[in-house]
């Protein structure tokens, strides 16, 4: 039964990949302007809100991120000049 229910995870993994590809291609495809809006269906749009939602919200934490290595980094340079002195 362990191999049913791998398997059975395996495909619904599969099929949430297939998914995620097919809202990438399609928002690549809005993106390039090759569709408009009229040509996306209202869930298709509701989801591809969600990916740009989700994109936003990583792009927003790599920017922290990045902020606070700066942040550190300047601290210690900072440090560092001080002993210098």
């Amino acid at each position: 039964m362990s191999n049913n229910r791998e398997s059975f995870l395996d495909s619904i993994r599969v099929t949430q990949d297939e998914e995620l590809i097919r809202l990438k291609e399609l928002k690549r495809k809005y993106d390039d302007e090759e569709i408009t809006e009229e040509n996306i269906s209202e869930e298709d749009a509701e989801k591809l809100i969600e990916l740009y939602e989700i994109e936003i919200k990583n792009i927003k934490n790599e920017t922290n991120n990045a902020k606070e290595r700066m942040k550190k980094e300047l601290a210690e340079l900072k440090r560092q000049n001080m002993n210098k002195k």
